[in-house]
């Protein structure tokens, strides 16, 4: 696998190519007992990449004066296995994989004294969890502790300082839901968690625009998800599909240790995170051909920086498309279709940057905008 990015930004101009290597090799085993089944999985996966980065001075878009050039080589590697027995109505998952991580780095433009070297070695992540089905539900509940080591952007961002001290964040996951069809035709899918977070990576923005990284201490993430749908004029005989859903999610994200210099942020809302976000919408295809969807959205205002003294603004979002297809000779599908997003040009910020130097938090969004296309697919049904 191969990558090229061409990235101007408000700082520079960055100019990397990636090629990338890997493998996986997965074994299985399945055996049945009288009143169980037991299926067994292990395996392993080797990734290594090796990513050239140039930084040259921005000019009007266009790359131009040489800042820094650095090499870089990733290598991931681990090992897991994991069993499912099923024992009537009854399901146990458990499972662990082992985890290294390994970044070399060599900067060439300024010289350096050599190669940078940073490992993640020796992290294990286990992962329980437990099913029981009543008819057409099913609930279940799951805990699970994993790891994340820093990405190569975040050890090397766009501020152009290396920084090979930042640490892996490292969390444990608590959940339990059910999902099924109630009421004959309600689909619903519900899930509460509590999610713990050590060494969090956030974002800071200096002075230039540029951005960088630091572990924030511990952080606790709980919430609620939940996703609701339900089909509707089945028993007309005009349309083909017909669904009406709904979503929502209750994210109270919070840093619990996290002092910084003379600031305590402890007890602060987690920046980037509404509180709650509703989705919903009507999808319709009639037999005819004729197609039709509806889609609103709406988020909670968002904290902005650490202190949580600034947030951007709640909004709600109505989108609409209506189209036609059509299959000829049951091979060959065409569809055509038209819509317009932002519906009311509400006005909103999406890609806030977070912890902006100077409160520049915002990145305007698209006021209403318009779409139209056609999709041809050769198929062959059977």
């Amino acid at each position: 696998m191969f990558t090229e990015l061409r990235n101007p930004n408000i700082n520079n101009y960055d100019k990397s190519s990636a090629p990338h290597a890997g493998g996986r090799t997965v074994f299985t085993f399945k055996n049945s007992f009288k009143n169980a089944i037991l299926n067994i999985n292990g395996g392993g996966e080797f990734q290594e990449g090796y990513t050239t980065v140039s930084v040259h001075k921005n000019v009007n878009g266009n790359a131009d004066t040489l800042r820094a050039s650095d090499d870089i080589n990733n290598r991931q590697q681990f090992l897991f296995a994991q069993a499912s027995l099923d024992v009537k109505s009854w399901t146990i998952f458990t499972g662990a994989s082992f985890n290294t991580f390994r970044i070399r780095f060599q900067r060439f433009v300024p010289a350096s004294l050599g190669k940078q070297t940073r490992k993640f070695n020796n992290e294990i992540a286990p992962r329980f969890a437990l099913m029981k089905k009543f008819n057409r539900v099913n609930i279940y509940t799951s805990v699970a502790k994993g790891f994340s080591p820093p990405t190569i952007a975040e050890l090397l961002p766009t501020g152009g300082a290396i920084n090979l001290g930042l640490n892996a964040e490292e969390g444990t996951n608590y959940d339990i839901g059910l999902k099924g069809i109630f009421f004959k035709d309600i689909y619903v899918d519900i899930n509460a968690f509590f999610f713990s977070l050590k060494n969090t990576i956030v974002q800071r923005r200096d002075a230039g625009g540029g951005d960088f990284f630091l572990n924030a201490g511990k952080t606790k993430q709980h919430g609620t998800e939940t996703f609701i749908s339900y089909p509707l004029l089945l028993s007309s005989q005009n349309f083909k599909r017909s669904l009406l859903y709904v979503s929502h999610t209750w994210h109270k994200f919070h840093y619990k240790d996290f002092k910084q210099l003379a600031n305590d942020f402890s007890g602060n809302q987690l920046p980037s995170v509404p509180r709650h976000t509703v989705s919903s919408g009507i999808d319709i295809l009639m037999n005819n051909g004729l197609l039709g969807t509806i889609t609103y959205f709406y988020s909670d205002k968002i904290p902005l920086n650490d202190a949580n003294t600034q947030y951007a603004s709640s909004y709600h979002l109505i989108g609409a498309k209506i189209g036609f297809e059509h299959w000829f000779k049951n091979k060959i599908r065409i569809k055509a279709f038209a819509g317009v997003e932002n519906l009311f040009d509400e006005r909103y910020s999406l890609g806030n940057d977070i912890n902006g130097f100077g409160g520049r938090y915002y990145n305007a969004a698209a006021g209403r905008n318009y779409y139209a296309g056609i999709v041809l697919q050769f198929l062959t049904r059977k």
